[in-house]
């Protein structure tokens, strides 16, 4: 409720104390609880009706840009359902690199866009996207996106996943966060970073390699699939969790995201519809020192794998 006018800390606190928690709750209230004059109060009610309104309607934009950061678990949690999670590869780790791979999740799909082949279509997706859902993608996935599309603003409302983690006491990289929750990515994409996710591009661009995309491929899926389950386990510890797809089931998925591509054109990258509406990159300290070397490797150990 800090987001309404008038309510700041002390005034929060007076209305925990008194077992107001919702905005129902807080309208049955009379001014004189938090010492508002009537036209402070109305301003409060007007603000709750806009908000009503916005969470009846869905409009994510509207919440967004009137909740505070330390509330943006509770959009995750009123709009889970609704929610579109994204990760972007690039060829380099400068700003003047180019995007690579960019994977969306909504529901139990992933959506994958590749450069080259369907890049583009991904301005055509993000048109039936209600929140999209990134980790430090302020800082780095949005601008990436808006100048290799050369667009002023995303058409959908984003959600910076890392600072819902920074106000619930999970500081560091996406992988950092999901080892402190539990979060275990199949063998062999333990220790796949950013820098590797470069150099597996590179190693497919220049010699065709198959099993480099496969695994490029799948490590941006993984990277996505644990904003998922960042976010899940975060509203597990709120108390307020809805049941979403297991990690057991959204693993099985990143996996059989290879088996799938076997034989397929890979111009077609997405086989569903993108039309759903209805229904500062931080280091992880897992970067190999000899990348060439370790790479090769890890694809021997990949391709076994299979």
């Amino acid at each position: 409720m800090t987001h309404l006018p008038a309510i700041g800390a002390e005034r929060l606190k007076r209305l925990r104390e008194a077992g107001i928690n919702s905005w129902s709750e807080l309208r049955r209230q009379p001014p004189s609880l938090l010492n508002l004059n009537a036209n402070r109060w109305g301003c409060v009610c007007r603000e709750l009706d806009k908000c009503e309104r916005a969470l009846k309607d869905k409009d994510l934009t509207y919440l967004m840009s009137v909740f505070h950061a330390s509330d943006y678990w509770r959009v995750l949690a009123s709009f889970f359902p609704d929610l579109t999670f994204f990760d972007i590869e690039t060829d380099g780790l400068s700003w003047d690199s180019t995007i690579t791979v960019i994977v969306c999740r909504h529901g139990d799909q992933f959506y994958r866009f590749v450069n080259g082949e369907n890049l583009e279509e991904f301005l055509d997706f993000l048109d039936g996207v209600q929140l999209l859902v990134s980790f430090n993608g302020n800082s780095f996935d949005v601008p990436f996106v808006l100048r290799t599309f050369n667009i002023p603003d995303l058409p959908c409302p984003h959600l910076d996943l890392r600072w819902v983690c920074y106000h619930e006491g999970l500081r560091g990289g996406l992988k950092r966060i999901e080892q402190r929750l539990g979060i275990l990515r199949p063998p062999e994409l333990i220790g796949v970073d950013g820098a590797e996710a470069v150099q597996l591009w590179l190693q497919w661009q220049s010699a065709g390699t198959p099993e480099a995309r496969s695994l490029l491929l799948r490590y941006c899926c993984a990277d996505v699939a644990a904003l998922e389950l960042v976010a899940a386990e975060i509203l597990k510890q709120r108390g307020c969790w809805e049941q979403v797809n297991s990690s057991d089931q959204i693993w099985q998925q990143v996996s059989r995201i290879v088996d799938d591509e076997e034989g397929e054109d890979h111009q077609d990258d997405n086989q569903h519809s993108f039309d759903y509406s209805e229904s500062e990159r931080e280091s992880e300290g897992d970067t190999n020192p000899d990348q060439t070397s370790g790479l090769k490797d890890r694809l021997r150990k990949y391709y076994r794998s299979r």
